[in-house]
Order: structure tokens, then C-alpha cells, then sequence
């Protein structure tokens, strides 16, 4: 499992569409002076729109380097792909996560079963909830899948 970091701030609005993400801002906090205009480069965690442009920029992402295929496993920015031989899990890691660097999106904050595909992960790159106790899975830890959904996903060790 893993989560696409700061997915909506990746994702650029386009020049003609910046005024409907217009914000007013009082200068050091003066509500007596006349606010000042802003408009966002990029889409902000929490806007309706959000959601559905990351997504589809993740669409364009997949469709251009030919990777249909991994759409299916995400849901918004988590993604959740089951293996059971873990040469397997570490090889698809590799390819979703260069996927989707090449769109501009860094997939980190991994977390698997396996102690192979674990040791294979740059330390930058793990859960921090993995990194806790990555050695002893003792007692089995508890990750959020699809946080939205209330998933929860019982991590214990078994991956060949």
C-alpha cells in the first residue's frame, strides 16, 4: 500500500481557470485594510473539485506512460495492490511508483506484510507506522486503506 504525497497540490490549475480558486487575504492579519486578491496555482485539499481533477490527472498520468492497468488499485491517492510472491510485489513498486513520478506524483508512505518487499523500500519511503516496529509486527499493526472508507488493513507477516 501506498499514498501519492500532497497529490492535489501536484496538480496544476490552468491560467484561465485561477479565478475560481480566487481567496482574499488581509495583510498581517489588518481586517481595517482592504483585503488583498489571490488566486491558486494548484488545487487545495478540501475544494469539491478537488478529488475528481487529481483523479483525472492521474488518468492522464496512467493512460500517457501506458498503464492503464494500476487505475484499478488506486482509490483518490492510496494505493492498494495484493501479492502474493514478493519479487512480484517489489517489481510492480517500482514500476506504479516511476508511473507516477513521470506525472509529477510521488507515491511514498509504503506498508507491506512482507519483511522482503519492507527491506527493498528506501527508509525515506515507508510508513512511519512501519517504521515503528518494522523488525517484530509484534502485536500485528493496524494501517488505514482507503482512509475514506474506513477500511483497515490487520498487518501480519506471510508473503513469500
Amino acid at each position: 500500500m501506498g499514498d501519492i504525497e500532497g497529490m492535489f497540490f501536484k496538480v496544476r490549475v490552468s491560467e484561465r481557470h485561477r479565478d475560481f480558486l480566487r481567496y482574499l487575504w488581509f495583510p498581517e492579519g489588518d481586517t481595517s485594510r482592504p483585503p488583498e486578491t489571490y488566486r491558486l496555482k494548484a488545487h487545495p485539499f478540501g475544494a469539491v473539485s478537488s478529488p475528481s481533477c487529481a483523479s483525472a490527472a492521474l488518468r492522464k498520468c496512467a493512460t500517457d506512460n501506458e498503464h492503464q492497468e494500476i487505475l484499478r488499485k488506486f482509490y483518490v491517492d492510496d494505493y492498494l495492490c495484493a501479492s502474493f510472491v514478493a519479487t512480484e510485489a517489489i517489481e510492480t513498486r517500482k514500476i506504479v511508483k516511476d508511473v507516477c513520478r513521470r506525472g509529477g506524483f510521488n507515491l511514498h508512505k509504503w506498508v507491506s506484510n512482507s519483511k522482503a518487499v519492507n527491506d527493498s523500500i528506501p527508509p525515506e519511503e515507508i510508513s512511519k507506522s512501519q517504521q515503528l516496529n518494522i523488525e517484530s509486527f509484534d502485536p500485528p499493526q493496524s494501517e488505514r486503506a482507503w482512509e475514506c472508507s474506513g477500511i483497515q488493513w490487520r498487518i501480519t507477516l506471510g508473503l513469500r
